[in-house]
């Protein structure tokens, strides 16, 4: 079994190899420089897995919208409850909202902690591909690391330059029509804090009020 399953994933990184392959060679035929081209090359190979990372994630959050909104709905709900019970000084109701909220937005974070899995999914492929094509090649660097030192090797390229791939990402991911819709997409389906009603806020009258209660309290005496 464990046979079968080395030569299927052999295969499978033979296929892949066409594709993962052809940044590295773009950028050696454009600048001759093989350090030039494998950073450049791992750093689009990072780009591309940061795209479909997103492509993922757009996917799973359309698939799961309507019990994203029933989840929000619900948490807007009893967190607007718990606030007014907070307002009316029912501590009763807001111990027993407050707890429902806390319920639906639990679900909601680990939901969202779930959904952002998907980012990671294209990783896996790439770096057993960058293993199999790079895995014995050591890179020196002009200063050390702590716990890494002055040697590294793909995993550590890779994660600098998927780094620098989520930033770039950020930059122009407004510019990219599919990627903008996908970013605005997540942003609609978290974004609950427009209907929430502000606890920071009763508090703040709660604490003025007791505060003129105290002054016209002193006042009498």
């Amino acid at each position: 079994m464990s046979e079968k399953f080395e030569i299927y994933y052999y295969k499978f990184l033979l296929i892949i190899d066409r594709i993962f392959i052809l940044p590295y060679k773009f950028f050696y035929f454009i600048f001759k420089n093989p350090v030039f081209a494998y950073f450049l090359g791992t750093f689009t190979l990072g780009f591309l897995a940061v795209l479909i990372g997103k492509l993922f994630l757009g996917s799973i959050f359309y698939l799961n919208r309507k019990y994203i909104k029933i989840l929000n709905e619900e948490l807007i709900k009893w967190y607007n409850l718990s606030v007014e019970a907070l307002e009316k000084e029912d501590s009763e109701k807001f111990q027993l909202f407050n707890k429902e909220a806390n319920e639906y937005f639990g679900k909601l974070f680990f939901l969202n902690i779930a959904q952002s899995i998907s980012l990671l999914i294209p990783l896996p492929f790439v770096l057993a591909w960058l293993q199999f094509k790079f895995g014995e090649i050591k890179f020196f660097l002009p200063f050390s690391i702590p716990f890494v030192g002055n040697q590294v090797n793909y995993i550590f390229t890779f994660l600098v330059c998927y780094l620098l791939a989520c930033m770039l990402y950020k930059k122009i991911c407004k510019f990219l029509p599919i990627f903008r819709k996908i970013e605005e997409f997540i942003a609609i389906c978290g974004d609950v804090q427009k209907e929430i009603k502000s606890m920071a806020e009763v508090l703040k009258k709660k604490k003025i009020l007791n505060c003129c209660k105290i002054e016209k309290h002193k006042s009498i005496y």
